[in-house]
């Protein structure tokens, strides 16, 4: 919205900003000029150059025998723009809000390129999205000194681990452990993935997917697989923290935390079990701002073009509103439906070899064997693994019944010695 205001010529504007000490470099690219100045508390007077820029840091003063109103007409005429960053009182109407001072782009990249060099930076630049450049500057030390080296991922974790997201807003750990992503996800990731992070046109670009099915099928770990094959943040929207007693505040909570993922483009954002807020309850405080939230939300994912990859998971489909994930606002609607014997089989044995000691062989066999039988299913014959009906396992219960495993091996030896 800054650089709408600056290129409209709004006499009077405010912004916020996380790197006051950035504010020249980044109107002047915003403004497409480099004389933007800086005018020391007092809104300037007088004759100012036409299509000037000037700004003034927190606490701003009228000259003598000045009104706003006066001011706004002078700036008018010399078609200037006054910006007021940080304020530290209540501004006049006059003023347009611009929201927080966004960090252009290619600000980053020259700063990034001194580092690391021309042909390393674009490598880094998904996992600075929305950073300023004191925060660019410290997530790059902190990565280098605490991970060795600058890469995406590095990046990404130090980020994760050093900055605090805004409220609503929770950076997840997108590490991962053995996990089997579904077959109809990972089709859908090879054919779109590629338009997410290279396609410029945001028409090609997915918005967003509803993963559906029972609780431990591998729905959320979906939403941190996909943020770790592309090397990008994924946040978790927590819907319920944005509740506020207060008329307006909610819904305000809610554009303030989609405005910030926009501004972390790219980035992977988690809705978790989406019928739990809007799934025709009533919310913390009333019905009305629960539909308001919603409306909200309907908008940002009908209308955003930034690169945020929307992933909501729900166990009760059927109980959502259907505007929620109809196309235009996500791509597709994926049900969840957990691993055959043989899956379960192979992420047994993967899950298994982390552990120290390693449980491997029989025992693994063993363990998914009693899984399947402990839920009901029966073998088509004795000594066999094919199962009546091809049934199927979630991923939660298959790495359960592996820790159990691993617990019964440690404790066998020492059976022995209890009297």
């Amino acid at each position: 919205m800054l650089e709408i205001a600056l290129k409209a010529r709004l006499p009077l504007i405010t912004t916020t900003t996380r790197d006051p000490l950035a504010t020249k470099q980044v109107l002047d690219h915003l403004a497409g000029r480099k004389d933007t100045r800086r005018s020391s508390g007092s809104l300037p007077t007088g004759k100012i150059p036409k299509g000037m820029v000037v700004y003034v840091v927190g606490q701003m003063a009228l000259p003598e025998n000045q009104t706003i109103e006066k001011l706004e007409s002078h700036y008018k005429a010399h078609e200037v723009s006054v910006v007021v960053v940080n304020p530290v009182q209540k501004l006049p109407p006059n003023f347009y809000d611009a929201g927080e001072m966004p960090t252009p782009l290619p600000i980053v990249q020259r700063m990034v390129r001194k580092v690391v060099g021309v042909k390393a930076a674009p490598a880094l630049m998904p996992a600075l999205g929305g950073l300023t450049l004191k925060e660019v500057s410290w997530l790059i030390r902190i990565a280098s000194a605490t991970q060795g080296e600058l890469t995406r991922e590095t990046l990404t974790d130090a980020r994760r681990s050093a900055f605090h997201a805004p409220a609503g807003l929770q950076q997840i750990n997108s590490e991962m452990g053995p996990y089997l992503p579904e077959p109809v996800l990972k089709k859908w990731a090879k054919q779109e993935l590629p338009f997410f992070m290279n396609g410029d046109d945001p028409r090609l670009r997915p918005k967003g997917l509803l993963l559906g099915g029972e609780p431990g099928t591998g729905k959320t770990m979906a939403a941190k697989w996909i943020a770790d094959q592309l090397s990008i943040p994924a946040y978790r929207l927590h819907c319920g923290s944005l509740f506020d007693k207060y008329i307006g505040e909610t819904e305000k909570a809610m554009t303030q935390a989609l405005a910030q993922v926009d501004r972390d483009e790219p980035c992977v954002l988690l809705l978790d079990e989406v019928e739990k807020i809007f799934g025709g309850s009533s919310g913390p405080t009333g019905d009305s701002i629960t539909k308001n939230v919603l409306g909200e939300l309907l908008w940002w994912l009908q209308e955003h073009t930034t690169r945020v990859l929307t992933i909501m998971t729900t166990n009760a489909q059927d109980d959502l509103p259907k505007e929620l994930y109809r196309p235009g606002r996500i791509d597709e609607t994926m049900t969840f439906r957990g691993v055959g014997y043989n899956s379960a089989l192979a992420l047994a044995e993967h899950i298994a070899a982390s552990y120290t000691p390693a449980l491997t062989g029989v025992r693994v066999h063993k363990a998914v064997y009693a899984l399947f039988e402990s839920e009901g299913h029966k073998l088509r014959s004795a000594g066999t693994t094919h199962w009546e009906g091809n049934p199927r396992v979630t991923q939660a219960a298959v790495s359960a019944a592996v820790v159990k495993a691993v617990k019964q091996k440690m404790l066998k030896p020492s059976k022995s010695k209890i009297h």
